[in-house]
């Protein structure tokens, strides 16, 4: 079988956009987020074996991020809206495998009618902002949440714009340092 996913450079040389797999008829859509043996042939940098799936549903204007997950829980994530439509963002760490992009960031719009999925290797924070009245998030990851390394940075941090004039934030995210105090 011929592999069902395009692998789509971006701005950063380990961060990839995915163009899914996507079949319509008059039932409805069937999309695929993940297949291991096709992920392999992609080469994408690093062997993914996914040990977590996690979904969010968020409303409108809301920011969930940037999160991430220190050594030795860090984590990739392959990150597919089946639901809705987000503006998705990350943010380089740093850490071992990812010093030349720290600082650097890249955007995306992730939803069900593009049906991209966006590959985030591990030294990456990530967010993204519902754009849509509402979205639902699917989030593949290569290690299990660990709520002593979960840590991340203040969303207006690091120079994004974020196309929102008052987003709702968690207070958990409104407490977290800006990327310089943790750079």
């Amino acid at each position: 079988m011929a592999n069902q996913f395009e692998k789509i450079p971006t701005t950063l040389d380990d961060v990839f956009v995915l163009k899914r797999f996507t079949h319509a008829d008059e039932r409805g859509i069937f999309t695929k987020t993940y297949n291991s043996k096709m992920f392999d042939e992609l080469n994408l940098g690093e062997s993914i074996e996914i040990r977590e799936s996690l979904c969010s549903i968020s409303k409108k204007n809301v920011i969930r991020g940037m999160h991430y997950q220190t050594a030795p829980y860090g984590c990739a994530k392959i990150v597919s809206v089946v639901k809705g439509e987000i503006i998705d963002v990350i943010v380089g760490v740093g850490g071992a495998s990812n010093e030349r992009n720290k600082g650097k960031f890249f955007s995306v719009n992730l939803s069900d009618s593009n049906r991209k999925s966006l590959f985030i290797p591990d030294g990456y924070a990530h967010g993204f902002l519902v754009l849509s009245e509402e979205a639902v998030v699917v989030y593949h990851q290569t290690n299990h949440f660990d709520a002593a390394s979960d840590t991340g940075i203040h969303f207006d941090s690091f120079g994004f714009q974020w196309p929102v004039q008052s987003p709702v934030i968690s207070e958990k995210d409104a407490a977290l340092p800006g990327l310089n105090e943790v750079l």
